[in-house]
């Protein structure tokens, strides 16, 4: 994925580092990529931790949800090389990533009376683990395609240069024409 798609996730969702120092002077503290948690919690702290109201909690859930939707139809578009269906994927993630942003401002915000259960934020929990493993596959799985079509393009890797980038040769074609 270029740079220009590249995602980039809420500090309260990112798995950072612990902070290197005191808070800041905002009372934040600063993840390991050097933005502050809008929450004032420690940035390796799970969103589903920070959360006290079931109902955002929920939104959460539904969240994660919309985006394990959005991950099972990105393996769909991958294995059809269906560059429309990806871009209306990457619409569909991009959305989901604006609502956890807005979760993330409003979850450190709220105090409840009766916060969600332990049990909850275990479902929770494991939902969002699964959806972390699914974009971890799909990631493989474009990697995989990526390089399926460059050895069907007759593209070889021959090494590095000395940047440690690989270098790659196109076979010829009466070679690649035979494939």
């Amino acid at each position: 994925m270029s740079s220009a798609h590249a995602y980039k996730l809420p500090p309260a969702l990112r798995r950072s580092a612990p902070s290197r120092g005191p808070a800041s002077p905002a009372g934040e503290r600063a993840t390991a990529d050097g933005d502050a948690s809008p929450t004032g919690a420690d940035p390796a702290t799970p969103l589903w931790d920070l959360i006290e109201d079931p109902a955002h909690l929920d939104e959460l859930a539904d969240l994660a949800e919309q985006m394990r939707a959005a991950l099972g139809r990105e393996r769909q578009a991958i294995a059809a090389l269906d560059p429309d269906l990806m871009r209306l994927v990457d619409d569909d993630k991009r959305r989901v990533i604006a609502g956890l942003e807005s979760l993330t401002e409003r979850a450190g915000r709220t105090r409840v009376a009766h916060p969600a259960s332990p049990e909850r934020r275990h479902q929770v929990a494991t939902l969002v683990r699964l959806v972390r493993a699914e974009g971890q596959a799909n990631g493989l799985l474009i990697a995989a395609a990526r390089e399926a079509i460059a050895a069907a393009l007759g593209e070889v890797e021959d090494g590095y240069d000395k940047h440690a980038k690989r270098t790659a040769q196109t076979r010829p074609l009466r070679i690649i024409a035979t494939i």
